[in-house]
């Protein structure tokens, strides 16, 4: 079974390199975004890490958090797919999930302009709900690369269902966390938690815009059961027992994250 991830964030991890042989053998013919976290790094850095994925071979790509990045077309060598022009907290572009709800900036406007023109999807991961909404109304495409649903469990990071309807309106996608407090209040999480968001998603909006956003070395607080990529076969193994289709389960494990991304065929041949 193929699967796609929207957020990784391997090449943010510190020993990065030694996964990289692991990455490119036993993963390669799968879809994984790999995202470079740019808060705590400067320009050089954020450039450096997306030059080292490129070596690598690895297709997509994204920024989270472009905000320490002062020259966006500096970016445009590396090809990422997706950036998100913050993260938890307010910066010079957005206010952050966990900030005072301050919105999109002037700044930030143009950023989305820029971002618009060079035909990448903007991530409404870790925005505050007022910068949700700005960013919703500004881009051209949208995702939430990683986050769950508010319905199941009300956290800072997780949509609620207007949010979703909004996403899905504009042909977006979002992308089931694995974190353990983004997916219940409980002690201890299992994948059985990350299957229930999923499940009130396609119960209520179908199965054509959801999927997976892990969030593996971006986080230590995953479920029990799940720790790599080994075990995406328990998500598809409990949606079969649901009563999910093929078609469907294939859709959540990959084919909707490919469709959005590859949804202008000239970016695949790129």
């Amino acid at each position: 079974m193929k699967f796609s991830d929207s957020h990784n964030d391997l090449f943010t991890y510190p020993d990065c390199e030694k996964f990289l042989t692991k990455y490119r053998t036993d993963y390669s013919g799968h879809l994984i975004n790999f995202a470079v976290w740019g808060t705590r790094l400067s320009e050089d850095e954020i450039i450096c890490r997306l030059k080292l994925i490129k070596q690598n071979n690895f297709t997509v790509t994204s920024i989270e958090d472009i905000s320490n990045i002062k020259t966006p077309e500096l970016i445009l060598e590396y090809k990422p797919y997706i950036c998100s022009l913050g993260w938890n907290y307010d910066n010079r572009l957005i206010g952050g999930a966990l900030g005072n709800n301050s919105g999109l900036t002037k700044e930030g406007e143009k950023i989305i302009q820029f971002l618009n023109i060079s035909n990448i999807i903007i991530d409404t991961a870790h925005s505050g709900e007022r910068g949700f909404y700005n960013l919703i109304d500004k881009s051209d495409k949208i995702i939430n690369t990683h986050t769950a649903i508010s319905g199941i469990n009300k956290h800072p990071r997780n949509l609620n269902d207007g949010q979703i309807k909004l996403i899905i309106e504009k042909e977006g996608y979002i992308g089931i966390t694995f974190v353990s407090e983004f997916l219940t209040d409980k002690n201890f999480t299992t994948s059985d938690d990350a299957v229930r968001h999923i499940d009130y998603f396609v119960q209520k909006f179908g199965d054509a815009h959801i999927g997976i956003g892990s969030d593996f070395f971006g986080t230590e607080s995953l479920p029990l059961d799940i720790n790599s990529y080994e075990d995406w076969e328990i998500m598809a193994e409990k949606l079969n027992r649901m009563g999910y289709s093929s078609h469907s389960v294939n859709n959540i494990m990959y084919n909707n994250f490919y469709r959005l991304i590859f949804s202008d065929k000239t970016r695949e041949d790129s």
